[in-house]
């Protein structure tokens, strides 16, 4: 098996990450890890996997060769991966396998990129408030047995809402993804998935199915059939459709407010750093004016660039005059708006 390990900077979040081949031209599988979740510790079934697939995964901030990020929230990291899956897989389609919390980061890239997210796997997955229950006890083991001050300690409490030296939460859930999440996707279902997050969960309309197994992490128990296995289902997805709407050198980018914007991957264009790191605008007047317009007004956006403020106050309920000077990103904007 070849590794090859590197470092990616996205917007502030630092990773330690790895990719791993045993026969070249296997399709590209992304692992993310839970929580607490390492390279090191998940060697066994990162080996298994790569007989199957192209594996990329990483250190979570604060463990490894990743530096702590007391901002790697879910949202920041499943933006920060999908920067690197773009990079490092060259834009082809590419599974995710994401364990535990791992499986609402790699929802939230599903979310934000359906064209490039071909199959969504996952094992354990919390996505309800109530499941948090588990990641209190762990956090209380975490405060006990870590150094105070420790960088692991920042990390965890940001990637999971809890404070370890307290045990507060502050309230966070993501079961409001489910019903977003159109790739095809399977649940390996261990000790925090109980019926609650079972009911959930069948709001996916892309879930084809649930095995229940006892334990967690249900992984290390026969890491080589659940990766053969995994390559099956991944295997029989169907790839995303193309949209002709967005073109090679775009990206279709789903925002916070549920609007899909069209921008360049150039690097240096403010618009797709901006997007790609915030998933929203970040003037102040663009809150402001969302709580302002209300259904049925008529609205002028002067200057509308890729359309961003078009977009959000058409679905606000506006009816919209956009004008755009510059034809490339008039068009882009065009283009944006038909795909709303």
């Amino acid at each position: 098996m070849m590794r090859r390990d590197f470092r990616f900077d996205f917007a502030g979040v630092q990773l330690g990450c790895a990719r791993f081949e045993a026969v070249p031209g296997r399709p590209p599988l992304l692992f993310v890890p839970g929580t607490m979740g390492h390279l090191a510790e998940s060697m066994p079934f990162l080996s298994a996997l790569a007989g199957h697939f192209s594996v990329l995964s990483f250190d979570h901030p604060g463990l490894g060769t990743s530096p702590a990020s007391s901002g790697a929230t879910p949202e920041r990291l499943s933006r920060a991966l999908g920067a690197l899956c773009a990079a490092t897989f060259d834009d082809a389609p590419f599974a995710i396998y994401g364990v535990s919390l791992g499986a609402v980061v790699a929802a939230l890239m599903a979310r934000a990129r359906p064209s490039r997210v071909r199959a969504l796997m996952f094992d354990d997955p919390v996505f309800e408030p109530a499941a948090f229950a588990g990641i209190a006890r762990y956090a209380k083991e975490l405060a006990r047995d870590t150094p105070p001050g420790h960088p692991a300690l920042a990390a965890f409490a940001a990637f999971t809402g809890w404070d370890p030296a307290s045990g507060g939460h502050d309230g966070r859930g993501y079961a409001h993804l489910w019903p977003e999440l159109a790739v095809p996707t399977t649940i390996l279902a261990g000790e925090a998935f109980d019926e609650a997050a079972a009911r959930a969960a069948a709001a996916c309309p892309g879930l084809r199915g649930v095995e229940r197994l006892a334990g967690h992490p249900v992984w290390a128990r026969d890491p080589e059939d659940r990766a053969a296995r995994m390559a099956a289902f991944a295997a029989a997805a169907p790839l995303p459709s193309a949209d002709d709407s967005v073109r090679a050198d775009e990206y279709a980018l789903r925002l916070s407010g549920g609007v899909t914007a069209i921008c360049t991957r150039s690097p240096v264009s403010t618009s797709t750093v901006v997007l790609l790191e915030r998933e929203t605008w970040f003037e102040d007047e663009f809150a402001f004016v969302g709580r302002l317009i209300r259904p049925g007004w008529r609205a002028v956006d002067g200057g509308a660039n890729i359309g961003v403020y078009t977009l959000s106050l058409a679905q606000a309920g506006a009816d919209v005059l956009a004008f755009e000077p510059n034809p490339p990103i008039a068009d882009r904007a065009r283009r944006a708006i038909a795909l709303n």
